[in-house]
Parts: structure tokens; C-alpha cells; sequence
């Protein structure tokens, strides 16, 4: 995961996407906690690490996407309906 230490985006993507489509979540898990903890170094990787979650949430099995589906996660205030 060296595109971490790099700060690429582009690349963290592209993993994501790798990672899900080999269902290793452990590994999209381990991307996603890196991912997060570089903004303590001044990496801005939050969107990967939001990328890893959605796909852990839609793709990976129970024990991993469970955690993730939690109460207004993922509401967009446009998105909304009730019209």
C-alpha cells in the first residue's frame, strides 16, 4: 500500500476496486484504517477510505459489511425521498 505513503488517490482507487473484486475485505479493512490515519501526516485520503467502506457495505459478507451499515450513514439530504 504504498500508494498510501505517496498520497495517490488515483492508485488508492484502483485497490479498492482490485481488493473488492478479490474479496479480500480484510485487506480493503487494513486499506481503509491506513487510508484514514494519513490525515494525521496531512494526506487527504479520506475518499478512499469512504470508497473502501461503500464497498465493504454493498460487496463483502456479513461480519464485514455489518458494522459499517449504521443509522444515517451514507444520507445525502438531496437524495432523500418523502415527497
Amino acid at each position: 500500500m504504498e500508494a498510501i505513503g505517496r498520497g495517490d488517490l488515483d492508485a488508492l482507487v484502483r485497490l479498492v476496486d482490485a481488493l473488492s473484486r478479490d474479496a479480500d475485505w480484510e485487506g480493503l479493512l487494513l486499506l481503509r484504517d491506513r487510508s484514514r490515519t494519513a490525515l494525521e501526516r496531512g494526506l487527504q485520503l479520506w475518499p478512499a477510505a469512504e470508497y473502501a467502506e461503500y464497498r465493504l457495505a454493498r460487496e463483502a459478507p456479513g461480519p464485514f459489511a455489518g458494522p459499517l451499515v449504521v443509522e444515517g450513514a451514507g444520507a445525502l439530504p438531496w437524495a432523500r425521498s418523502g415527497r
